[in-house]
């Protein structure tokens, strides 16, 4: 329930980057591919060259600054009270 909230919050006052796939409605890796496979076919289209990189962060959460992300959350995002002392718990600090 709390992440349909944040979700829809995050969708209605447009903080999510156009380009993100993860946690959007309608969007998966799969949406995210053919993004890559459509810019690659328009810039091949104009005789330009692609290049991707992919990177794989499945074990970057494990590093973030856990302080840092609740300042974000509270300041950029706005999520407060208990909320945010959900998400502190969460963090297991």
């Amino acid at each position: 329930m709390i992440a349909s909230q944040l979700t829809s919050c995050l969708e209605t006052n447009s903080l999510l980057p156009k380009a993100q796939s993860a946690y959007k409605r309608r969007h998966s890796p799969e949406t995210a591919l053919l993004g890559i496979r459509n810019d690659a076919l328009i810039a091949a289209d104009k005789g330009m060259v692609t290049l991707v990189v992919l990177l794989d962060y499945s074990a970057a959460f494990d590093t973030v600054d856990q302080e840092l992300m609740l300042q974000v959350l509270e300041t950029k995002y706005g999520v407060s009270d208990s909320a945010l002392t959900w998400a502190w718990f969460g963090t297991g600090l």
